[in-house]
């Protein structure tokens, strides 16, 4: 869920089974990037025979572009029971006036 205010981006991902060290979270010239791994090995035995092996392997990755009036240098993230919460505030973009040039 994305969820834009006057001044910020909320941003809430559910990522169960995720471990929070298997998350990277980056934001380049206006572009989130969310990328997680995912891994699970799972094996039933009866003694020494093996009855079932399971090994479970994802990647996920996310791009979502918020604009460039975002402030990099504030955002805020916390990852609590698979839910990753952002708070990406925005920032006011200062429009350079045109520059007359003199043509000789």
């Amino acid at each position: 869920d994305i969820i834009e205010k006057d001044d910020s981006f909320s941003v809430n991902m559910e990522l169960p089974g995720i471990d929070k060290n298997d998350i990277t979270v980056s934001l380049k010239e206006g572009v989130l990037h969310v990328e997680a791994e995912s891994s699970s090995d799972e094996e039933e035995k009866d003694g020494e025979t093996i009855l079932r092996s399971e090994r479970h392997y994802g990647k996920y990755i996310r791009r979502f572009n918020l604009g460039k009036n975002v402030d990099n240098n504030e955002v805020k993230a916390n990852f609590n029971n698979g839910m990753l919460k952002l708070n990406i505030p925005k920032r006011e973009i200062v429009e350079k006036e045109a520059t007359n040039i003199t043509i000789e």
